[in-house]
């Protein structure tokens, strides 16, 4: 009974089963045998969120990521702890922790969606032709990182842009009260973009830049927030050119 496994498997069992306390005592007995356990910490966490005991799930989250500190499922959830305490600055942190290195699927939308609620533009979401990606856009204008660094974010589109020979993307970057500097990087964009691809895809990027902030608006219409740089990105398919056939 004192096999960490053991009290694993018994857990989920009692948790199939409704048994509540049950399931939390054969967490806590495996937990006496094996007190690093990822898998018995998580489902822990879980075990006290789903009755709202915040703070002993935040500790079993915690407790997690100090063993393993990317770990997906104890950082989400954490977001949502915090969000639920109303501890904005944890929860920011804890969103953006996430996203660096989960940008598929609804979880990793919901979470930018919840970055921005908050004027946290650090993270975004772009419409690029039929797909929707999510990139670090301070990494991306952050001139002091790395080149890998900001490659890897750009990697994706030159993977769409190679694979849809008909699309074209767009690419704004504002910088308040310095044009030259939005347009250097404007232009840094592309080249990252075009070095990444084999293919011919120049005439596929095409670029603006503005010495102003940029502006966010709400759906109403009404700004909610001045960027003082911004980047914004653009998929436009082009219409498919069909050739007549003469009969």
């Amino acid at each position: 009974p004192q096999n960490p496994e053991f009290a694993y498997w018994e857990g989920v069992g009692h948790w199939a089963n409704g048994d509540k306390e049950g399931e939390r005592r054969s967490y806590l007995r495996g937990l006496g045998a094996d007190p690093q356990s990822v898998p018995l910490l998580i489902n822990l966490g879980h075990n006290y969120l789903s009755d709202k005991n915040y703070q002993e799930a935040l500790e079993a989250y915690q407790a997690v990521l100090a063993l393993s500190p990317d770990e997906p499922v104890a950082l989400y959830n954490s977001g949502l702890i915090y969000r639920a305490l109303h501890k904005v600055p944890e929860e920011i942190s804890s969103w953006r922790l996430y996203l660096e290195d989960n940008r598929l699927g609804t979880k990793s939308f919901r979470a930018v969606q919840r970055l921005n609620t908050y004027n946290d533009y650090s993270f975004r979401t772009y419409q690029v032709g039929p797909r929707k990606i999510i990139l670090n856009q301070r990494a991306l204008l952050d001139e002091s990182l790395q080149e890998n660094i900001r490659k890897e974010e750009l990697a994706p589109l030159a993977s769409i842009l190679e694979q849809n020979g008909r699309l074209t993307l767009e690419v704004a970057v504002f910088v308040e009260n310095d044009r030259e500097a939005a347009r250097q990087r404007a232009f840094e964009i592309k080249k990252m973009i075009l070095n990444m691809s084999d293919s011919d895809i120049k005439r596929q990027v095409r670029l603006s830049w503005f010495d102003a902030p940029e502006t966010i608006r709400l759906q109403d219409g009404t700004p909610t927030v001045e960027l003082s740089e911004g980047l914004l990105l653009f998929g436009r398919l082009r219409p498919e050119q069909k050739k007549e056939i003469s009969i």
